[in-house]
This record gives C-alpha cells, sequence and structure tokens, in this order.
C-alpha cells in the first residue's frame, strides 16, 4: 500500500477518534500494578488531571512517576497501510550505528566510570549520575488503552534492562510518564508539567494522536527534543526538534517550520506497485468521515489508482457504523484487497462481519495498530488469516538476540502478564530506547540537548543494527512524479505460530519496486 513520504503520519492517521468512550482495560491495569516484583517500583502512565486512574501503581509521589532500576541486574539480560514499509533506496546490510556526538557538544570520549572524564550536569534533566526523560502516551482516551499504550511499556521495560545493566556511560535513566487521554489540552499540560516542574531533558517515546495540534509548539519553543517515538500527524514535518522514530530514509522534510515541503506532502506509489504485481485489480479503501482518516483513505484510493487498480471507498460514520453492509458490498464487487484506516474495534467488526458472509479477502491490509498477539483471540477466524500489516522494523516474535532480549525483558518486567498482548509498537519503542542510548553514549560525560539533535540531525541510514528499515532526517527535496525506488516490508497473521511473520522483507531484491512521488497539498498546519 501506500506511504507517505513518512510511513506512520499517513498509516497512523487510521487511528481517528470513534464515537463514545471505552473503558480501561483490566489486563493492562494489572501489568502496572505487578510490575517489576517486589522491591521494584514500575512507571505508572499518570493523568494529566492529576489522578493517575487506572493506571496508578500506588506508588508514585504526586505529580511525578518515574522508572529507574535501582540496582544493576534487578531485570536481567546479557548486556546486550498499510501496504507497506517502503524504504526507498538500497538497504544496508545491518550496523547502522549513529555518528559521534559533533565537536563542542561532548565528545565520543566514555564518562561516569568509563576511564575519561567525569559525568557532569551539563543540561537541564542531566546530572552526574541520572538522567531524566519524559513520556506522553494516551491511555484513557476515546480509543481506548490498547491503541496507543504498547509503545510505553515497550519504553518502560527497556529503561529497567538499560538501568539493570548500569546505565549510559553511568548514568541510570528516570522515566517521567503522562497520560493524554487524548485531548489536546491536556497534552499541553502534559508537556508543561514534564518540562517546567520535572525537568526532563527529553521527550521519549510518546505515542498520542493530538501532539501536533497539543504539545508541539510549546516543546520546541523550549528547545526540548522529542525521539524515539510516534507523532502521529504533520509536525514531524514542521518542527526541527522532533525526530519521530518511524521517519525513513529518503523520507525527511527540511522541518523548517512550513508543513512538509512548501506545504505539500509526499507519498511514494511503490506500495501500490508491489500490490499491483501481487495481482491486485479490485480494492477497497475504508475510512471515517472524520477528516483526518478520509484524507488518509483518499490518498490510499489515489495511490491504488495511480497503478491501474480500481478502487471503491467506504466511508464510514463512526456513529453508526454498518460493517455488514459493508461487506456485502465488496463480495457482490468481488474486491480483493481491502485497505483500512480506522480503528482496532472497527477492524475487530469488519472481520467478523466478512466471516458472517462466508467471504474470504485475498488481503486484508491493516496497520500498526494490529499488528498484536491478541489477535489470535480477539479478530474472528478465518478473516484474521487474511490480515497484512506495512511495517519498518523486525517482528516482535523474530528469532534475533534483541527481539528474544525484548521478549525475555517484558515478561520478567511484567510478571508473564503482558505476554499475551505484545505488540509491535512495544518493541518499536524498544529500538527507539536503543537509538537514544546510543545517541547519549555518543556525548560522553558532556550530555546537551543541542548534542542530542545534532546526533539525530547526522544520521544516515541509520537501521538499528538490521533491525529497522534505514531511517535518517536529512531533508529530501521531491518533485511530484519524481520516480523512486522503494523496498516494501510487510507482515503477515500466522495462525501455527499467533505471531505475525516476515512476508515480504525489503532486504530482498524481488520486494524492492520502482513507483513515483505524488504530491499533495496538506491538509492542516500544527
Amino acid at each position: 500500500m501506500m506511504r507517505r513520504a513518512r510511513v506512520l503520519a499517513l498509516l497512523l492517521a487510521l487511528m481517528v477518534m470513534a464515537c463514545g468512550t471505552r473503558a480501561s482495560d483490566e489486563r493492562f491495569d494489572a501489568v502496572v500494578r505487578g510490575a517489576n516484583g517486589e522491591g521494584s517500583q514500575a512507571a505508572a502512565l499518570d493523568s494529566d488531571s492529576g489522578d493517575a486512574g487506572t493506571f496508578d501503581s500506588g506508588a508514585a509521589s504526586e505529580g511525578t512517576t518515574e522508572s529507574a532500576s535501582s540496582e544493576p541486574g534487578a531485570v536481567g539480560g546479557d548486556g546486550g497501510g498499510g501496504g507497506g514499509d517502503v524504504a526507498s533506496g538500497p538497504d544496508g546490510d545491518g550496523g547502522g550505528a549513529g555518528p559521534a556526538a559533533p565537536s563542542g557538544d561532548g565528545g565520543p570520549a566514555p564518562g561516569g566510570g568509563g576511564g575519561g572524564p567525569a559525568n557532569v550536569a551539563s543540561d537541564v534533566g542531566v546530572t552526574e549520575t541520572t538522567i531524566k526523560v519524559g513520556s506522553v502516551v494516551s491511555v484513557n482516551g476515546p480509543l481506548g488503552p490498547r491503541q496507543f499504550s504498547p509503545t510505553f511499556y515497550g519504553m518502560n521495560a527497556y529503561v529497567e534492562w538499560l538501568n539493570s545493566q548500569g546505565g549510559v556511560n553511568g548514568r541510570k535513566v528516570i522515566l517521567v510518564t503522562c497520560d493524554d487521554r487524548e485531548s489536546e489540552e491536556a497534552n499541553r499540560r502534559c508537556a508543561e508539567r514534564l518540562v517546567e516542574q520535572e525537568k526532563v531533558f527529553a521527550f521519549l517515546g510518546n505515542n498520542t494522536r493530538v501532539w501536533d495540534t497539543g504539545a508541539a509548539k510549546y516543546t520546541d519553543d523550549q528547545g526540548v527534543p522529542v525521539v524515539g517515538g510516534y507523532t502521529i500527524g504533520l509536525s514531524h514535518t514542521y518542527f526541527p526538534t522532533i525526530f519521530d522514530f518511524s521517519v525513513g530514509s529518503e523520507s525527511g522534510y527540511p522541518r523548517d517550520y512550513k508543513v512538509g515541503q512548501d506545504g505539500l506532502t509526499f507519498t511514494s506509489t511503490s506500495g501500490c506497485v508491489f500490490w499491483a504485481k501481487k495481482g491486485v485489480k479490485r480494492a477497497a479503501s475504508i475510512f471515517y468521515s472524520i477528516p483526518i482518516s478520509k484524507e488518509a483513505g483518499l490518498n490510499g484510493k489515489s495511490c491504488l489508482e495511480a497503478e491501474g487498480i480500481d478502487v471503491v471507498t467506504y466511508e464510514i460514520n463512526p456513529a453508526v457504523p454498518n460493517w455488514d453492509a459493508v461487506a456485502a458490498d465488496m463480495q457482490q464487487r468481488k474486491i480483493q484487497a481491502a485497505f483500512d484506516y480506522v480503528d482496532i474495534v472497527a477492524n475487530q467488526n469488519l472481520c467478523r462481519a466478512l466471516d458472517r458472509r462466508g467471504y474470504r479477502l485475498d488481503y486484508k491490509v491493516s496497520t500498526i495498530a494490529v499488528q498484536a498477539r491478541w489477535v489470535k483471540n480477539d479478530f474472528s477466524h478465518p478473516c484474521r488469516e487474511s490480515i497484512y500489516i506495512g511495517g519498518g522494523t523486525e517482528p516482535l516474535g523474530s528469532s534475533h538476540p534483541e527481539a528474544a532480549r525484548f521478549r525475555e525483558t517484558m515478561s520478567k518486567v511484567y510478571q508473564g502478564r503482558f505476554d499475551r498482548e505484545l505488540h509491535q509498537w512495544a518493541f518499536d519503542a524498544w529500538l527507539g530506547g536503543i537509538q537514544f542510548k546510543e545517541a547519549v553514549e555518543s556525548m560522553g560525560p558532556n550530555v546537551t540537548r543541542k548534542g542530542l539533535m545534532a546526533w539525530y540531525n547526522a544520521l544516515d541510514r541509520y537501521d538499528c543494527h538490521g533491525l529497522c528499515s534505514p531511517r535518517d532526517y536529512s531533508p529530501n527535496i521531491r518533485k511530484d512524479g519524481q520516480p523512486i525506488r522503494g523496498c516494501v516490508s510487510i507482515v503477515r497473521w500466522n495462525e501455527r505460530t499467533g505471531e505475525f511473520v516476515t512476508w515480504a522483507d525489503r532486504k530482498d531484491e524481488a520486494n524492492c519496486v520502482t513507483g513515483k512521488w505524488v504530491a499533495e497539498p496538506a491538509s492542516y498546519s500544527p
């Protein structure tokens, strides 16, 4: 499927507000209350209102929720659209470490016991022994606790593991969190509290759909970097302090306080070429009547049609969805592939409607919001066996040692309570944490916000040591219609293993295709 120059800005646009409020999931509440075991305190997602609600572990002091393992070894470890993420250009073969810090902002020499200069309190939130970071994630909002919270759980687990290994250059990481409840006003209040009261060094592992119109301008005005997470929307194309984890090579925008590139955003049709080559001739684009979802769905339609695929659009009123009517119409039209831009519950209901009719799509192409182990129990069969998802990172069920370390740590930190809930976003947050660690390591004892942003800006096809598609933040100047070669990465649900597994590997030249850039006016400005 298509991809905006930054994949998740478009693919994650599906996660729009549905009608009504969904109650908190008790399984998630239990995860936080039971995390880390005796003698160790888990981070809880503190709410903006001052009431941590169902996510309060009961241990955090008023106004702050922190995670920092006090003893090395507390966790363990060995010390060490949705139609596809398109990594433009030839893939690297792994390694992808970040650059050393620029001169004047901390050199690569180790600090804090590494034989080099001693650590210093070099910037806001940085002491000789700690680095305090903030994280804003939507949990108790209209879309419910499953939609965005996996990022928090993954980042919290990574911080626990990192601190158990001694931290970064002798500094422990303190993670201070806030739940914005999918409210723009609460999102800004969360950011203000973490910056002004908690004095955080940076934001790490955010995941919220209201950052664009909530806190983005405030944190940029304060010069606070935003790294290792997701800002669903357009602010990553606008503000120079935002380094969205999903930005791939060839996908960067100037970030010159203009949306996109001179008010235009760009979509590569390489993913749509891929689906056309798979034999898709009739497709559906399914989206809500809410603007951000509708924009994504219509962009998907344009991408597919540009590559010769006939597309039927289904614009759904979230207040009165009729999934049985959608399923019946798709069956009548003999739709082969459905590309959806709706939330998790809508995906589940569409699957049930299709299964009631006994109609199975060749490809039900969703987004990373659905990429979780709970598909086994929460999506009907046989529909779930047709679910495909584009992504730019190694599936969490991979045999790769880092994926295994992630799963082991999650199980230990949350005492097995989260094992059946594992979500790709949790692993992506883990990888975003590794990226942050390497940035801080590069600065040695003199860790600064300026140095952190310089490290991210200097990245060149960073590939998470082979675990993600190449990515960097340098601007790529594009033209409408300009050819672009992209390598597609797609996972598919595997009923036997109960995991999403790689179906189209970006490292396989057979999955690298040439499309073109399509320019579109930006729908709004942060």
